[in-house]
Parts: structure tokens; C-alpha cells; sequence
């Protein structure tokens, strides 16, 4: 998408976490340091700082430093609270890091969130069967925690069992916004990284298009 990307590892993993026991994973938060220590050193400036899958407390301590200290530059701050799905946390995931990123995700302008992961943040049952309002208003609250932006996938859509929606609002101008798709019963990891990385090189590129409001009308910042 022509954006330089520099990352970060915080993890190796031998496998994905899902349908599989007994992985092997190599913490690197000690790079994370050095790696970030040389940046500091080189005085690079980063136009947006996206983060996701972060395998401690420290981490998000790291990177949230780091989100300050650029701070002064205005970068575009994404963050991917990365947590679970399908009503589970993922393995990697500790007890302590998910009841911290509620306070994590107020560094971030935009975050995305599948339905599981939302729920978690608002100390909520994840209930596959929750209705577009209910889902909205989820928006709203994780939205007064600081991101301006707000996008939920995974959401039910109430027509039909073979869809799902994407789920959105941007608390500047109060407006919704939903995209739906066929829903195709299959686990594909990393389906959730792909969609963050489009969206954070679409913004990268100046796509700030006007959003339409949601199918149907009928949702508003007071009626949701």
C-alpha cells in the first residue's frame, strides 16, 4: 500500500494459538527495548504507531512509553486489542494484561475489535446473538474510553445467520456506519491483522472519504 512499515515482533509463536496445545512461543520483550532504544537514537518520527498482539503487561507498558514520547508529532495511534475470540481468551493472554487494556486502548485514536474482544473490554457476556443496537451502543461506551474511533467486527446481523457485519462510528461527527458480508464458516487467523493493516495504509494513503451512515437507517448517537 506504499506506507514504510517498521516493525515491532513482540512474540514468536510455532503455531497460531487456536486448535492447537502445547506451542512453543519466544518472548521479545528485550528486543522490543533495543529495538525501540535504537529508533530513539536514530530520532526517527513515525507518522502512525499501530499495535496489536502484545504478550504482557510490560509490553503494553513499552509500547504506550513509546506512543508518548511521539506524542509531540501527532501520529495516527491504532491499536488491535488483541484478547480473544469466539467467547475465549487466546492462550497467550493473561488474566492481568486483559483487565489493563480497557486503560490501554485510551492511548488510540482507532481501534478494532472483534465482538469477543469488545466484550471483554466493557466486563460484558459475549453473546453471539447480540442485536445491532446492542452492539452500537458497545460502541459508544468503548468509545468514551478515548478512541475516536470505534470498529467492531464480527457483529451479528440480524437478517440472516449466513451474515455478518462490521460495526462502526466516529465519535467527531456521531455518525455509524456498517458494512456486511456473507459469512463463510471457516477459522482463518490473522484475518483480523489483515483487516487492521488495510485499514491504517487506506487512512495512510488519505482516504478520509465520507462514511455512509448505517443500512437502514434508524441508527443515531442518541438511539442506538
Amino acid at each position: 500500500m506504499g506506507v514504510h512499515v517498521c516493525p515491532l515482533p513482540t512474540a514468536v509463536l510455532s503455531t497460531h494459538t487456536g486448535g492447537f496445545t502445547d506451542y512453543s512461543i519466544r518472548d521479545l520483550t528485550a528486543f522490543m527495548e533495543e529495538c525501540i532504544l535504537h529508533w530513539n537514537r536514530l530520532g526517527i518520527v513515525f507518522d502512525a504507531v499501530y499495535s496489536g498482539f502484545l504478550g504482557s503487561p510490560k509490553q503494553m507498558d513499552l509500547v504506550a512509553a513509546f506512543i508518548a514520547a511521539q506524542s509531540d508529532d501527532d501520529p495516527l495511534v491504532v491499536n488491535d486489542p488483541v484478547m480473544g475470540d469466539k467467547g475465549s481468551t487466546y492462550g497467550p493472554i493473561s488474566g492481568e494484561k486483559a483487565t489493563r487494556m480497557p486503560q490501554y486502548i485510551h492511548h488510540a485514536d482507532i481501534i478494532t475489535t472483534n465482538l469477543t474482544e469488545a466484550a471483554f473490554l466493557l466486563d460484558e457476556p459475549d453473546r453471539e446473538d447480540a442485536g445491532e443496537h446492542e452492539v452500537m451502543d458497545w460502541i459508544l461506551r468503548l468509545s468514551d474510553m478515548g478512541p475516536g474511533t470505534v470498529i467492531v467486527t464480527s457483529a451479528p446481523d440480524p437478517s440472516s445467520k449466513k451474515r455478518t457485519s462490521v460495526l462502526a462510528c466516529d465519535r467527531a461527527d456521531g455518525r455509524y456506519w456498517k458494512v456486511a458480508c456473507d459469512y463463510i464458516p471457516a477459522n482463518c487467523p490473522g484475518t483480523g491483522d489483515a483487516f487492521a493493516s488495510v485499514v491504517v495504509g487506506s487512512i495512510m494513503q488519505g482516504d478520509i472519504r465520507a462514511r455512509p451512515s448505517c443500512e437502514g437507517g434508524g441508527l443515531s448517537r442518541t438511539g442506538a
